[in-house]
């Protein structure tokens, strides 16, 4: 029982960590976005909470798992580069979807 509540409070620990990275992350770029864009993306936090482990996580590896085949077995290569261009397809409409919320920008 104790191992549970442990790997549960490690794992409140994690997210609140990465949550407190990404609030420092946007409030000190905010600057920035309004100087180059004359907008902020008030949803960017949320979506880079699961994007951003997905990137790092599931779409790089599998890419450079891909490069790395190409030159040794064309087809096992190519069949793992259209892996990660078919989830970067069924990604991009969850991506579109979060632009597209009400407040999703802030001018």
């Amino acid at each position: 029982m104790k191992s549970k509540v442990r790997l549960f409070f490690a794992a409140a620990l994690g997210i609140a960590t990465l949550a407190l990275l990404q609030g420092a992350v946007t409030v000190g770029l905010l600057p920035l976005l309004i100087g180059a864009f004359g907008s902020v993306s008030v949803i960017s936090p949320v979506v880079n909470l699961v994007a951003i482990p997905f990137f790092t996580f599931v779409i790089v590896p599998i890419v450079l798992v891909a490069t790395l085949l190409l030159p040794m077995n064309e087809w096992l290569g190519g069949q793992m580069a259209q892996f990660a261009a078919q989830l970067l397809t069924w990604s991009w409409p969850v991506l579109e979807w979060a632009s597209e919320l009400p407040m999703a920008t802030w001018h």
